[in-house]
């Protein structure tokens, strides 16, 4: 724990100069983006067996490397990720090239979008690191990939253009197609819902649980992603998933006491909404916390702008306060209970 919370200060030192260069002012992002991803991106392109997926991706890897007939593979993984794979593998490099590049596009398009979107950029990339969702990265590299792309295309739903949103988002469902699920995103800005009304509507869908996750379950049974909601793995939920709901929660009330009808919080807030209920339902499908992830992830950019809304200085920095340490002590409960499998770390240098 002591070796990755120094490597959160660090990373936010970097970021914090990363800032401060003259690209960054002149609104050029490329340049302060590589600097800032640096210490995280050197933890997650060079472990070695962490993450409980790891040794999974460098067999599927491998396979797609080594073999002359993709039909397997197509039928069996995303399009886009077996013809990623295949090009890696065409170079006859190691399965470490897969964790370095893959590493690479997560992070740099979560800091570009940060540093692009985010009024509080080392605020974003400090819950970004402290909300655990860079460690969901060490695992389900896949879909973090494919989030990636998705967090990257807000900027399309801000800006109101429908074409490259949808581009970026089936580039996206085509390397998990999960992702698909977030085209509905682009629409939520048009969709004005009053903040009591969302916490009513929120509390409906907590009601009515059981039945919705029955029709999703019934709705995903027989594709390639029924096993995340198969009775094998819907055994209820850890000690983690209720902290993390508890979280959400505590959130989701802070984000509506800060409400603003300005079109880009109103965007991130509707998509918090859609992330709570996502939470909601993982009491019967626990695996939808991974759908879960691609909209709770732009809340690093809604906090900022929730803590912008409160007028009284004093209220905002303790609200400051309780969200920083509060993130810390849920960093610290998740990743010590051994979450993702990343504790020890350990490196390809080892």
């Amino acid at each position: 724990m002591i070796f990755y919370s120094i490597i959160l200060l660090v990373g936010l030192l970097f970021a914090e100069f990363s800032i401060k260069t003259k690209e960054f002012k002149s609104k050029k992002y490329v340049i302060p983006t590589m600097i800032a991803i640096l210490p995280f991106f050197m933890i997650s392109a060079f472990r070695y067996g962490i993450g409980t997926d790891y040794f999974s991706y460098t067999e599927i890897f491998n396979h797609i490397k080594t073999t002359n007939s993709l039909t397997f593979a197509f039928s069996k993984w995303e399009p886009l990720f077996v013809i990623f794979n295949k090009i890696i593998g065409y170079f006859g490099v190691k399965e470490i090239w897969f964790f370095i590049i893959t590493s690479f596009i997560f992070l740099f398009l979560i800091y570009l979008t940060i540093m692009r979107q985010s009024i509080s950029p080392i605020m974003s990339i400090y819950l970004f690191f402290t909300s655990t969702l860079y460690f969901a990265s060490f695992n389900t590299t896949r879909q973090m990939v494919g989030i990636s792309i998705l967090f990257f295309s807000l900027k399309y739903v801000f800006e109101e253009k429908i074409k490259p949103f949808t581009v970026l988002v089936v580039l996206a469902g085509l390397f998990h197609y999960s992702c698909f699920a977030f085209l509905p995103v682009y629409f939520l800005g048009k969709i004005k819902i009053r903040a009591r009304y969302a916490v009513v509507i929120s509390g409906i869908f907590f009601v009515l649980q059981g039945p919705i996750a029955l029709i999703i379950k019934n709705l995903i049974l027989k594709t390639s992603y029924e096993f995340y909601v198969s009775d094998y793995i819907s055994t209820g939920r850890s000690t983690a998933s209720y902290l993390g709901i508890f979280v959400q929660l505590a959130l989701f009330i802070f984000f509506t006491l800060c409400y603003s009808n300005e079109m880009k919080y109103r965007i991130l807030y509707n998509i918090q909404m859609i992330s709570l209920w996502a939470s909601i339902l993982g009491n019967a499908i626990p695996l939808i916390n991974r759908v879960k992830w691609m909209f709770f992830l732009p809340f690093v950019l809604l906090v900022p702008l929730a803590l912008k809304n409160i007028n009284n200085g004093k209220t905002r920095m303790i609200s400051t306060l309780l969200i920083t340490l509060g993130f810390f002590i849920y960093y610290y409960a998740i990743i010590s209970s051994g979450a993702f499998g990343v504790l020890p770390y350990q490196s390809i240098f080892q």
